[in-house]
């Protein structure tokens, strides 16, 4: 019994490493022609995930490679968002003084991020590394096949219940 659970323990953590290693891997090749956050002319409130992505008929390969081709740019803006939000609080933390439009941005960013002061606020306002969050995406969208994915762009699974279209898990 004990042997068994041990073996399904290694196994599982086998898989998320290999997951993690392949997107690692091909990390590099799918990132290529992607330029950095800084150039990418994309506004996240004008251009969103096409709606109704389906992965569902493709090879697992393909399946793959088209899951990281999506996510890598969504990534990279997010990463961005965040860089800047970064060196604000950077830039801020040195001052004595700081302006209304400086203090209100912050204020907005300690009620975002939970923070009660400019230290706690830098440790919460960092990127996230691009393979961790393809690795995070694929387990639980099961590399863009599942239902929230599909139906709802929902690539992390979290649920929402707010609103007259929220998708529910069935029961």
């Amino acid at each position: 019994m004990v042997r068994k659970w041990i073996v399904s323990v290694v196994g599982l953590v086998g898989f998320f490493l290999g997951v993690l290693a392949n997107s690692v891997f091909h990390l590099d090749r799918s990132a290529e022609g992607y330029p950095y956050v800084e150039e990418f002319p994309v506004n996240l409130d004008e251009e969103k995930v096409p709606s109704h992505v389906s992965l569902r008929g493709l090879s697992p390969v393909e399946r793959k490679r088209k899951f990281t081709e999506l996510l890598v740019p969504l990534i990279r803006i997010a990463n961005g968002e965040v860089l800047k939000e970064r060196e604000f609080v950077l830039k801020v933390k040195g001052k004595k003084r700081l302006s209304e439009a400086e203090e209100k941005r912050l204020k907005f960013l300690l009620k975002k991020y939970r923070a009660r002061s400019i230290g706690e606020l830098l440790v919460k306002v960092n990127t996230v590394p691009i393979s961790l969050v393809l690795a995070q995406g694929a387990v639980e969208s099961g590399w863009g096949t599942s239902r929230f994915f599909t139906e709802a762009n929902n690539i992390f699974g979290i649920y929402s219940f707010k609103g007259r279209k929220c998708l529910k898990a069935r029961e």
